[in-house]
């Protein structure tokens, strides 16, 4: 079959992927008889975006967990459903999970918006997967990457697709229905450790989330309350997480993780190392990193492995703990090139000279 005008749609239009041809092949006949047309708007009109929901679940992360999607058509309503458990996992795998299986159950050839309430699952495919692959599949921190098969598994699911995907929050009393829909669909697989999937007619029933009532403000706070908001020294809160999601340094916590408040301090990270160290999880080498790297402010100098083992080679310090060989490199380094003294040790030991015997460019 000759096309009308077809030098012509080619040259303004590029050929199309052979996935979509069979999309279109009803259509040829259409197109010869009613004369050119654009096969842009044949195919804008012939593949529809699919929208579609997934979440996971684990009962006590980790814990008896499960993964669940809904899909739906173009305007949102449910067609299908899948569920199933994973024994005993954790949290973000269930939540991996739920989109690897949405990815194979989908047509490739659809643009498809993924709805999910997992900020890990949406970071980890769309900011951080890049640099993994770029550092061998390890993080900034220099550790292995979590989940890593089921990240890669997702990664080659993607290729050539055109996916979005949209964070919306859970457990919300006017929330996003398809996302209602997954919750509970995966709570259930966590909870029976059974497969389940269905259609329309048969989609779980969501539990009711009943809207809170706002709080009525006040001038002051009771003193009951006034009590247990103070903290000794400025020092920020630590609470339990509610929910996983990620913190503004994009680090990811799981639900029922110790995550910290830092409204004392006026919403920004401490500029004094004595607050700072009151954070859970920053020892003196974080607090020395975030003082000096980004607020210039020279506390200490910064120690690990790099500096821990080239400071030993040039005979300044002798000492195998890291407090004890700060205060000897703060003895012998200036204040003034602290900061940077730890740059360049740090990139120093990343060329790996020391180990080829190399000591010219120290």
């Amino acid at each position: 079959m000759v096309l009308p005008n077809a030098r012509h749609r080619q040259l303004r239009h590029p050929p199309l992927p052979p996935v979509r041809l069979r999309v279109i092949q009803p259509a040829l006949a259409d197109l010869q008889a009613d004369g050119p047309r654009s096969w842009p708007a044949i195919i804008e009109g012939m593949i529809e975006r699919v929208i579609a929901a997934c979440d996971g679940a684990a009962k006590g992360n980790p814990g008896p967990a499960g993964w669940a999607f809904v899909v739906a058509d173009s305007s949102g309503v449910p067609q299908r459903w899948q569920a199933g458990p994973l024994g005993h996992s954790t949290n973000n795998v269930g939540e991996l999970t739920a989109l690897e299986q949405l990815l194979v159950a989908t047509d490739p050839a659809a643009p498809l918006e993924v709805r999910l309430d997992s900020t890990y699952t949406r970071d980890a495919v769309t900011k951080w997967l890049a640099g993994w692959k770029r550092n061998g599949w390890m993080t900034a921190g220099r550790k292995p990457v979590a989940n890593r098969e089921l990240i890669e598994h997702i990664d080659k699911l993607l290729a050539g697709r055109d996916v979005t995907f949209v964070y919306v929050a859970a457990h919300q009393a006017n929330g996003d229905p398809l996302n209602a829909i997954a919750d509970k669909a995966a709570s259930d697989a966590a909870r029976t450790q059974q497969p389940a999937a269905g259609t329309a007619p048969d989609l779980p029933v969501p539990e009711p989330v009943v809207a809170k009532p706002p709080r009525a403000r006040t001038g002051r706070l009771p003193a009951s309350s006034a009590a247990k908001k103070r903290t000794p020294s400025g020092a920020p809160r630590t609470l339990s997480a509610r929910f996983p999601g990620t913190c503004p340094c994009s680090r990811p916590y799981a639900k029922g993780d110790a995550i910290v408040k830092i409204l004392e301090f006026g919403g920004e990270v401490p500029r004094d190392i004595d607050q700072l160290l009151t954070v859970p999880g920053a020892a003196r080498k974080t607090a020395n990193v975030v003082l000096g790297t980004a607020y210039g402010i020279p506390s200490g100098v910064v120690v690990d492995t790099h500096v821990h083992r080239i400071s030993r080679r040039l005979d300044l310090t002798e000492e195998n703990d890291p407090v004890k060989i700060e205060r000897d490199l703060m003895k012998a380094i200036p204040q003034t090139r602290w900061i940077l003294f730890s740059h360049q040790i740090i990139h120093h030991g990343l060329q790996d000279t020391l180990y080829l015997g190399n000591m010219d460019s120290v």
